[in-house]
């Protein structure tokens, strides 16, 4: 399946002076073209990380075991992360085919949506996936020590 992202409704020439004009939008792209040559110049490895990243597929058997598992065993999955990091997670999972296991987001570190959640839960019969861009960020290893 291919995915085409149109764009048109975004400028100013189809929808007035909120659009971004073409102008603009050349500068950027230029201005991103220029940055992705020096990400692909980089001899910095964590740069070319970013560009070989997409392309990895050894880690998917190992993922779709788990994923199979969480499925299997849990009623409901908790998936915990903040921001941008449980944003990807919640996409992917709205187009899902079946609503089992359940799952439920726990995106801040607030002690009341937290304990409610929680305790609505069978901690018998539920999972839990932490997603963490940096594997640093304080609220998703909070949320973790917490769960």
């Amino acid at each position: 399946m291919s995915y085409t992202h149109i764009i048109d409704g975004c400028f100013a020439a189809k929808i007035g002076a909120c659009g971004v004009p073409s102008k603009t939008f050349e500068r950027w792209q230029n201005d991103a073209a220029a940055a992705f040559g020096d990400i692909r110049n980089s001899d910095k490895r964590e740069m070319l990380a970013v560009l070989r990243g997409p392309f990895l597929r050894d880690d998917l058997a190992k993922l779709r075991q788990t994923a199979d598992r969480l499925c299997t065993d849990c009623s409901d999955i908790l998936i915990v992360g903040t921001g941008g990091s449980s944003l990807g997670a919640r996409t992917l999972t709205a187009i899902r085919r079946t609503h089992k296991p359940r799952l439920h987001y726990l995106e801040n570190v607030d002690p009341e949506s937290t304990k409610l959640l929680l305790t609505s839960l069978d901690p018998e019969k539920t999972g839990a996936v932490f997603i963490s861009k940096s594997g640093g960020t304080l609220e998703t290893l909070s949320l973790a020590m917490i769960v």
